[in-house]
């Protein structure tokens, strides 16, 4: 199991939006109560379906968010990237790479947080 807490944690990490589907009556393990999750029972489909339908509406929310925030340039990229992970959206890319431009942050190393943020 110890695998599939450590892949979970990068993707959580990295912005991906994850979902667990819990078998039968087992309990969710601790690490994972705060973890979005669908039941396999009857109505799985149904659940996971909607699961799916929400995310277009959640990369929205985060594209407002970033525009909401835009005065920590760091933190609306980061909302950006969540967005783009969702939708593949190469806008999304331009329009961080236009913050982190107009935040000042040219001549940063290229392994700095804030450049390493804008390569997704």
């Amino acid at each position: 199991m110890a695998n599939i807490f450590y892949e979970l944690g990068w993707m959580q990490a990295y912005g991906k939006e994850t979902i667990v589907v819990k078998a039968g009556s087992l309990a969710i393990p601790s690490d994972f109560v705060r973890t979005e999750y669908v039941p396999y029972d009857d109505h799985f489909e149904r659940r996971f379906r909607s699961f799916v339908n929400e995310l277009e509406e959640r990369a929205n929310y985060y594209i407002v968010i970033s525009e909401q925030v835009e005065r920590n340039p760091l933190l609306a990229i980061d909302y950006l990237r969540r967005a783009y992970l969702l939708t593949g959206d190469e806008s999304l890319r331009k329009r961080a790479k236009d913050i982190f431009s107009s935040a000042g942050f040219e001549g940063r190393a290229k392994n700095s947080v804030e450049t390493l943020l804008t390569s997704f």
